[in-house]
């Protein structure tokens, strides 16, 4: 299920895509299955998370929806392979502060063991670096 960015969020998004589009890249290898819009930064712009196709990689990116910055916010990356990091996508406010935060859900069977699992939650925050150099490891 995919939540649509409302009104200019929304021309923003299109704008994104167009420029995927413009750089010769396949929409779904840039951008995965899964896309939410949340505010993670507190700074009131949009952002769209979003899963990466390819489970090989193991990332899922935030993205602004602001064609001025087309690097990703945050890049949150899983260590461990086959983790499928981003396989659902939420945005609720999980602490109550009133924003919606970025609640992650990655199965994934380690080594090829059993079928496990992590859920994660990345709080809104204005800490939080804006110029795309952020790393998250789980």
């Amino acid at each position: 299920m995919q939540a649509t960015p409302p009104g200019d969020q929304a021309d923003q998004l299109d704008i994104i895509l167009q420029e995927i589009r413009d750089s010769g890249q396949a929409i779904e290898k840039k951008l995965g299955s899964i896309t939410i819009e949340l505010n993670i930064l507190k700074d009131d712009q949009k952002k769209l998370s979003d899963r990466l196709k390819q489970a090989e990689s193991n990332v899922a990116e935030i993205l602004p929806t602001h064609k001025e910055n087309k690097k990703a916010v945050e890049c949150l990356q899983q260590q461990d392979t086959y983790c499928n990091l981003g396989w659902t996508l939420l945005s609720a406010d999980v602490n109550g502060d009133g924003l919606k935060d970025l609640v992650i859900g990655s199965p994934y069977a380690p080594g090829g063991g059993k079928q496990r699992g992590v859920v994660a939650a990345f709080y809104s925050s204005a800490s939080r670096n804006n110029k795309g150099e952020t790393c998250i490891l789980t």
